[in-house]
């Protein structure tokens, strides 16, 4: 049968895989996300 140990270190290493790609693609992202939302923002700007 699997070890009560076992459960604990695969549920805590997969909580830390889960944070560490959240702020890694966060980290990624957010550049060019805000990249693409100002030049969006401009052109309503200019639409408008």
């Amino acid at each position: 049968m699997i070890n009560l140990r076992y459960h604990i270190v695969s549920l805590a290493a997969t909580f830390l895989a889960f944070g560490l790609g959240i702020l890694a693609g966060t980290t990624v992202i957010d550049q060019g996300l805000v990249s693409s939302l100002r030049q969006n923002t401009s052109a309503l700007e200019r639409d408008l």
